[in-house]
């Protein structure tokens, strides 16, 4: 029953990543050039503390990674059961990535694609987050040792590690799969608190941390102590709030069909993306076009991605690259 409304909320986070990235053209990837009263200046304003689903992705990873952890019985076996599952696909993907998108060739290609091209830097990133996880859940039993461990990969969030394989993408990702691991331990061990005094000591603590971010961001404070601390709390009260929430929901076809092709959506959303925004037949540098066309893209992608994902699992190979 736990792993249905997880399928809920990972369904949630895969759409909210492609809605995010049908507008970073205007944004963080700098495709168009924003204007300040756009609609896409105030969207990211509203949304800037949850602009990224990865936090909420990588929760759940861990959070599904103690009920399977049995599965695995040693540290090579993980190794090369999410080696053939995240990287294979990352390499063999990120490869015609790289030869459709880009025009030149360099030594920078390899480590490129083998720290994830493009949006594929998450596969990566999980990947590494499994096996420093084996050993750590493996032989760290007290619970002060995983205390310290968390407080550790929280400090490493607002450090900024070197750009070699995706260990900067890990030191601030990882507090999250570590964090889904101990929460979902927690909660198979201990009887949960009334869940309704729950919500609502969260949505309080929700609160005081998102004037807290904002007010750090509007009078332009510039702590980088309050972003971290505020943001980083404020994803760990949505993770916390959505599972809450959605604990009791049950699994229908839609749901499994969505669930089933998650992944690939995350994959093949990019190209299509990028074929719409990089092709010369529509206008989009208008003001007008600032709502409207985001939107259709975000539509557009979301469909394309998960109708060919359906269709290439029926491969015995598309099966194998995306599970």
């Amino acid at each position: 029953m736990r792993q249905l409304y997880l399928s809920y909320i990972r369904i949630g986070a895969v759409i909210f990543v492609v809605l995010s990235h049908a507008f970073a053209p205007y944004g963080a990837w700098n495709w168009i050039i924003n204007d300040e009263n756009s609609f896409f200046s105030i969207f990211n304003k509203v949304i800037d503390p949850f602009v990224s689903m990865m936090p909420l992705l990588t929760f759940i990873s861990g959070f599904l990674f103690y009920t399977i952890r049995y599965k695995y019985i040693s540290f090579i076996n993980i190794f090369k059961k999410k080696f053939e599952r995240l990287i294979i696909p990352m390499i063999f993907i990120g490869t015609i990535y790289y030869l459709l998108f880009e025009t030149t060739f360099s030594i920078h290609m390899i480590n490129s694609i083998l720290s994830g091209y493009s949006i594929l830097w998450y596969c990566n990133m999980l990947f590494l987050c499994f096996v420093v996880a084996y050993p750590i859940t493996k032989y760290i039993k007290t619970v002060y040792l995983k205390l310290l461990i968390l407080l550790i990969s929280f400090g490493l969030v607002s450090i900024n590690a070197p750009a070699i394989l995706g260990l900067n993408y890990l030191s601030k990702l990882f507090f999250y799969f570590y964090f889904g691991f101990i929460f979902s331990e927690s909660v198979s061990k201990y009887k949960p608190l009334n869940s309704n005094i729950l919500l609502f000591f969260l949505f309080v603590i929700f609160l005081i941390n998102y004037i807290l971010y904002e007010y750090n961001s509007i009078y332009e404070v510039n702590s980088k102590l309050i972003k971290v601390l505020s943001g980083n709390t404020l994803r760990i009260c949505f993770l916390l709030f959505i599972v809450l929430l959605l604990r009791k929901y049950e699994q229908n076809f839609i749901v499994k069909f969505l669930d089933q092709n998650s992944f690939g959506c995350y994959v093949f959303h990019y190209p299509v993306l990028y074929f719409l925004y990089k092709t010369e037949s529509f206008e989009i540098n208008s003001f007008n076009h600032y709502w409207l066309f985001p939107v259709c893209v975000f539509a557009i992608s979301t469909v394309v991605a998960y109708t060919s994902t359906y269709f290439f699992r029926k491969s015995k190979f598309g099966l194998y690259l995306l599970g």
